[in-house]
């Protein structure tokens, strides 16, 4: 196979030829992760307006937990779970 760009991308067609199923599983992994962080960027438009680094974290977890929660409720007004 003759190598058209990175290693890293040569490393990831042989992968895939030698087992394409575990690659695709992986692939789907990082496409779920990729779609996750661009929802969550869209959601929350504006910077960390924090300065000091732990508020910062705190923050930042706030946020996560604002976008776990409201998913939380939509997959359960969805499926009709009962909390």
């Amino acid at each position: 196979m003759r190598r058209e760009g990175s290693w890293a991308w040569a490393d990831m067609l042989l992968d895939f030829i030698e087992n394409p199923q575990k690659w695709l599983r992986e692939c789907h992994t990082r496409s779920n992760v990729e779609s996750g962080f661009s929802t969550f960027k869209r959601h929350f438009l504006s910077p960390l307006r924090k300065c000091i680094q732990r508020r910062r974290k705190t923050e930042a977890f706030a946020r996560a937990c604002d976008y776990n929660l409201k998913r939380a409720s939509y997959v359960r007004r969805q499926e009709g779970l009962t909390a």
